[in-house]
Protein backbone atom coordinates (compact mmCIF):
# COMPACT_ATOMS: atom_id res chain seq x y z
CA UNK A 1 0.00 0.00 0.00
CA UNK A 2 1.10 3.40 -0.92
CA UNK A 3 1.85 6.53 0.86
CA UNK A 4 -1.60 7.99 -0.56
CA UNK A 5 -3.47 4.50 -0.18
CA UNK A 6 -2.81 4.87 3.60
CA UNK A 7 -3.75 8.31 3.97
CA UNK A 8 -6.66 7.82 2.46
CA UNK A 9 -7.57 4.68 4.24
CA UNK A 10 -6.60 6.95 7.48
CA UNK A 11 -8.85 10.14 6.22
CA UNK A 12 -11.56 7.14 6.10
CA UNK A 13 -11.39 6.04 9.61
CA UNK A 14 -11.08 9.26 11.04
CA UNK A 15 -14.22 10.37 9.67
CA UNK A 16 -16.10 6.91 10.47
CA UNK A 17 -14.59 8.06 14.18
CA UNK A 18 -16.21 11.30 13.94
CA UNK A 19 -19.66 9.88 12.85
CA UNK A 20 -19.64 7.62 15.46
CA UNK A 21 -18.63 9.85 18.08
CA UNK A 22 -21.67 12.25 17.07
CA UNK A 23 -24.29 9.51 17.02
CA UNK A 24 -22.94 9.19 20.46
CA UNK A 25 -23.54 12.44 21.38
CA UNK A 26 -26.52 13.27 20.11
CA UNK A 27 -28.10 9.89 21.52
CA UNK A 28 -26.89 11.25 24.88
CA UNK A 29 -27.97 14.95 24.44
CA UNK A 30 -31.05 13.30 23.15
CA UNK A 31 -31.80 11.08 26.32
CA UNK A 32 -33.51 13.81 28.86
CA UNK A 33 -31.96 11.71 32.18
CA UNK A 34 -28.29 12.75 30.65
CA UNK A 35 -29.46 16.17 30.37
CA UNK A 36 -30.43 16.36 34.05
CA UNK A 37 -27.53 15.30 35.16
CA UNK A 38 -25.23 17.83 33.43
CA UNK A 39 -27.08 20.47 34.57
CA UNK A 40 -26.88 19.87 37.69
CA UNK A 41 -23.14 18.82 37.49
CA UNK A 42 -23.07 22.25 35.76
CA UNK A 43 -25.00 23.88 39.00
CA UNK A 44 -22.80 22.45 41.32
CA UNK A 45 -19.70 23.68 39.53
CA UNK A 46 -20.74 27.04 39.53
CA UNK A 47 -22.01 26.93 43.02
CA UNK A 48 -18.25 26.35 44.42
CA UNK A 49 -16.85 28.56 42.38
CA UNK A 50 -19.43 31.06 43.50
CA UNK A 51 -18.60 30.21 47.15
CA UNK A 52 -15.15 30.63 46.51
CA UNK A 53 -15.57 34.08 45.05
CA UNK A 54 -17.47 35.08 47.79
CA UNK A 55 -15.10 34.13 50.47
CA UNK A 56 -12.34 35.74 48.40
CA UNK A 57 -14.71 38.84 48.07
CA UNK A 58 -15.23 38.62 52.33
CA UNK A 59 -11.31 37.89 52.66
CA UNK A 60 -10.54 41.23 50.92
CA UNK A 61 -13.10 43.28 52.62
CA UNK A 62 -11.79 42.06 55.75
CA UNK A 63 -8.11 42.98 55.00
CA UNK A 64 -9.39 46.41 53.59
CA UNK A 65 -10.86 47.12 57.37
CA UNK A 66 -7.78 45.75 58.89
CA UNK A 67 -5.46 47.88 56.60
CA UNK A 68 -8.05 51.01 57.47
CA UNK A 69 -8.11 50.14 61.38
CA UNK A 70 -4.46 50.20 61.50
CA UNK A 71 -3.70 53.28 59.84
CA UNK A 72 -6.20 55.13 61.46
CA UNK A 73 -4.25 54.04 64.72
CA UNK A 74 -1.37 54.81 63.39
CA UNK A 75 -2.48 58.57 62.15
CA UNK A 76 -3.79 58.76 65.72
CA UNK A 77 -0.64 58.24 67.62
CA UNK A 78 0.96 60.64 65.46
CA UNK A 79 -1.59 63.05 66.25
CA UNK A 80 -1.31 62.21 69.73
CA UNK A 81 2.52 62.60 69.71
CA UNK A 82 1.73 66.08 68.84
CA UNK A 83 -0.45 67.02 71.53
CA UNK A 84 1.87 69.41 73.45
CA UNK A 85 2.55 71.57 70.04
CA UNK A 86 0.55 74.28 69.24
CA UNK A 87 1.41 76.63 65.58
CA UNK A 88 0.94 80.53 65.96
CA UNK A 89 0.96 82.17 62.54
CA UNK A 90 0.89 86.06 61.91
CA UNK A 91 3.74 86.70 64.06
CA UNK A 92 6.20 89.03 62.83
CA UNK A 93 9.59 87.56 62.01
CA UNK A 94 12.91 89.66 62.36
CA UNK A 95 16.20 88.40 61.51
CA UNK A 96 17.67 88.73 64.74
CA UNK A 97 14.25 87.48 66.88
CA UNK A 98 14.76 84.87 69.59
CA UNK A 99 11.61 82.78 68.82
CA UNK A 100 10.99 81.58 72.74
CA UNK A 101 11.08 85.14 73.54
CA UNK A 102 8.02 86.09 71.19
CA UNK A 103 5.83 83.54 72.77
CA UNK A 104 6.67 84.11 75.86
CA UNK A 105 5.82 88.10 75.06
CA UNK A 106 2.53 86.50 73.07
CA UNK A 107 1.49 84.97 75.86
CA UNK A 108 1.91 87.66 78.59
CA UNK A 109 1.26 90.84 76.49
CA UNK A 110 -1.85 89.66 74.26
CA UNK A 111 -3.27 86.37 76.47
CA UNK A 112 -2.66 87.31 79.79
CA UNK A 113 -0.50 84.10 80.97
CA UNK A 114 2.95 84.11 82.26
CA UNK A 115 4.90 81.21 80.89
CA UNK A 116 8.85 81.04 80.66
CA UNK A 117 11.50 79.63 78.59
CA UNK A 118 10.91 76.68 80.84
CA UNK A 119 7.63 76.16 79.80
CA UNK A 120 8.59 75.60 76.35
CA UNK A 121 10.20 72.12 75.30
CA UNK A 122 11.34 73.75 71.53
CA UNK A 123 10.34 76.37 69.20
CA UNK A 124 11.20 77.30 65.94
CA UNK A 125 9.96 78.96 62.65
CA UNK A 126 8.55 76.80 59.62
CA UNK A 127 9.90 76.52 56.13
CA UNK A 128 8.80 79.31 53.96
CA UNK A 129 9.82 82.70 52.96
CA UNK A 130 12.14 84.74 55.61
CA UNK A 131 10.54 87.97 56.60
CA UNK A 132 6.96 86.84 55.21
CA UNK A 133 5.82 85.63 58.87
CA UNK A 134 6.24 82.21 58.89
CA UNK A 135 4.38 80.12 60.94
CA UNK A 136 6.25 79.39 64.44
CA UNK A 137 5.46 75.74 65.97
CA UNK A 138 5.58 75.25 69.44
CA UNK A 139 6.10 72.37 71.80
CA UNK A 140 5.00 73.19 75.68
CA UNK A 141 6.82 70.81 78.64
CA UNK A 142 3.21 70.60 79.92
CA UNK A 143 0.44 69.64 78.65
CA UNK A 144 -1.83 71.55 80.66
CA UNK A 145 0.42 75.21 79.74
CA UNK A 146 -0.53 74.27 75.88
CA UNK A 147 -4.22 73.76 76.89
CA UNK A 148 -4.34 77.50 78.94
CA UNK A 149 -2.81 78.82 75.63
CA UNK A 150 -5.23 77.03 73.15
CA UNK A 151 -8.30 78.18 75.42
CA UNK A 152 -7.04 81.77 75.81
CA UNK A 153 -6.56 81.62 71.90
CA UNK A 154 -10.46 83.34 71.53
CA UNK A 155 -8.43 87.04 73.13
CA UNK A 156 -6.68 87.58 69.74
CA UNK A 157 -10.06 87.94 67.80
CA UNK A 158 -9.34 90.89 65.68
CA UNK A 159 -5.96 90.52 65.62
CA UNK A 160 -3.92 89.18 62.87
CA UNK A 161 -2.48 86.38 65.10
CA UNK A 162 -3.90 83.29 64.73
CA UNK A 163 -3.50 79.99 66.98
CA UNK A 164 -4.17 76.32 66.17
CA UNK A 165 -3.89 72.45 67.33
CA UNK A 166 -0.61 70.68 65.26
CA UNK A 167 -2.58 68.74 63.02
CA UNK A 168 -1.31 66.07 60.76
CA UNK A 169 -1.36 67.02 57.32
CA UNK A 170 -4.11 63.87 56.45
CA UNK A 171 -6.22 65.80 59.55
CA UNK A 172 -5.35 69.10 58.98
CA UNK A 173 -6.52 68.16 55.23
CA UNK A 174 -10.11 66.42 56.64
CA UNK A 175 -10.58 69.91 58.80
CA UNK A 176 -10.26 71.85 55.30
CA UNK A 177 -12.56 69.53 53.33
CA UNK A 178 -14.93 69.93 56.24
CA UNK A 179 -14.99 73.75 56.45
CA UNK A 180 -15.66 73.82 52.80
CA UNK A 181 -18.99 71.47 53.13
CA UNK A 182 -20.03 73.22 56.00
CA UNK A 183 -18.51 76.49 57.09
CA UNK A 184 -15.90 77.98 59.95
CA UNK A 185 -18.17 77.98 62.83
CA UNK A 186 -19.22 74.67 62.83
CA UNK A 187 -16.10 72.88 62.90
CA UNK A 188 -13.69 73.03 65.19
CA UNK A 189 -10.24 71.03 66.44
CA UNK A 190 -9.83 70.16 70.50
CA UNK A 191 -7.16 67.67 71.88
CA UNK A 192 -5.87 66.98 68.15
CA UNK A 193 -9.45 65.87 67.29
CA UNK A 194 -11.90 67.45 65.00
CA UNK A 195 -15.36 68.60 65.51
CA UNK A 196 -18.76 69.31 63.91
CA UNK A 197 -21.96 70.81 64.20
CA UNK A 198 -24.73 69.15 62.44
CA UNK A 199 -28.70 70.26 62.77
CA UNK A 200 -27.18 71.63 66.57
CA UNK A 201 -25.20 68.20 67.82
CA UNK A 202 -21.43 68.07 67.43
CA UNK A 203 -20.13 64.84 66.04
CA UNK A 204 -16.51 64.15 67.26
CA UNK A 205 -13.94 62.94 64.69
CA UNK A 206 -11.63 60.75 66.82
CA UNK A 207 -10.41 58.72 63.68
CA UNK A 208 -10.12 59.15 59.96
CA UNK A 209 -12.87 56.59 59.51
CA UNK A 210 -14.91 58.44 61.83
CA UNK A 211 -15.52 61.14 58.66
CA UNK A 212 -18.05 58.93 56.32
CA UNK A 213 -20.54 58.06 59.00
CA UNK A 214 -20.38 61.93 59.71
CA UNK A 215 -21.17 62.59 56.04
CA UNK A 216 -22.88 60.43 55.16
CA UNK A 217 -25.38 61.51 58.41
CA UNK A 218 -25.04 64.68 57.61
CA UNK A 219 -26.34 64.11 54.26
CA UNK A 220 -29.38 62.50 54.97
CA UNK A 221 -30.52 65.23 56.94
CA UNK A 222 -29.69 68.04 54.16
Amino acid sequence: MGDSEGRVTRSKSNDADECLIQKVVEKELSNKQFLDKLVETIKDILQVHETRLTNLEDGIVSTNNKISNILDNLEYQEQYSRSNNLRVFGLPETPTENVENTIVELCEKKLGIKITANDIDSCHRLSGKEGSQRPIIVKFCRRSVRDIIFKFKRKLKGSKIIIREDLTKRRFAVLQDLVKKFDRKSVFTSSGNIFVVISGVVKKIKYLSDLEQVMANSSKKR
